[in-house]
């Protein structure tokens, strides 16, 4: 089930959340779920593998078996889960241990829910209760929350995102790049598959899977907050970049 593919997301938006707190409500379920997938829980009924373990675990399956298999077997509670994004636990204890609960609640990225204590995360991800971390900065914490969630019902491995936007900058030791919009000015999209490329190798090394970039909207209002972020105004060459970026953020590592 792990994959070494680091994901790529334009965008998304934080709403409250139905489990217990906050959470974040992402563009896509893990593993390129489709929500036309969705429609064969009518009709797909939970099934063994030849092995006489879960279909869904059998990697010797088509993918789309395995997904209707597991959808299937899935409660209403843990596909909610999926959409549920947290910051990783390390963050957390930080700001338990060095911050007050009203500086806490006055800064948004300090991972902040209120009535949730970091060991709670910590059970929820056993539950299969979550289904997303961010702010994860080393391999040994994502293969410790990996390890929690082994201990889940079905399995499920978390999906772990870090903003990776032009280099994984979150982390020590590592390559930062031109801004996206800097790179488009290069008008070189081989350079910046090939940038996107090292980046993606950087992701995995630190355990996570998901970078959220490229940011494929068309700048067309410079008072917006992430034209940096963005290649520029000019559709073919946004589309031209952004095809560059995911080349390279998920070609065969």
């Amino acid at each position: 089930m792990y994959t070494k593919t680091v994901k790529y997301c334009a965008g998304g938006t934080t709403n409250r959340g139905v489990i217990r707190l906050y959470y974040k409500v992402m563009v896509t379920i893990k593993y390129r779920i489709g929500f036309y997938l969705m429609a064969l829980l009518l009709v797909a009924g939970c099934r063994n593998s030849d092995n006489g373990g879960p279909l869904y675990l059998d990697t010797a399956q088509p993918v789309e078996k395995r997904t209707a298999d597991l959808l299937r077997r899935m409660t209403l509670e843990e596909k909610v889960a999926q959409m549920c994004q947290y910051v990783g636990v390390k963050h957390m204890r930080s700001s338990e241990k060095n911050m007050t609960i009203e500086e806490m609640q006055k800064s948004h990225a300090r991972g902040f829910y209120p009535g949730l204590h970091s060991s709670e995360v910590e059970k929820m991800i056993e539950e299969g209760l979550i289904g997303s971390f961010l702010h994860v900065l080393d391999h040994e914490e994502a293969n410790y929350l990996q390890s929690l969630a082994q201990k889940s019902r079905l399995r499920i491995p978390l999906l772990i995102g870090i903003d990776a936007i032009h280099g994984n900058g979150l982390c020590r030791g590592v390559t930062i790049y031109p801004t996206p919009i800097r790179q488009a000015s290069s008008f070189n999209t081989e350079l910046v598959e090939e940038a996107s490329r090292q980046t993606a190798y950087e992701v995995r090394a630190t355990g996570a899977h998901w970078a959220f970039t490229p940011n494929v909207d068309i700048a067309s209002d410079p008072r917006w907050g992430r034209v940096g972020e963005t290649f520029g105004e000019d559709p073919l060459l946004v589309s031209r970049m952004g095809v560059a970026t995911v080349r390279g953020l998920q070609g065969d590592l």
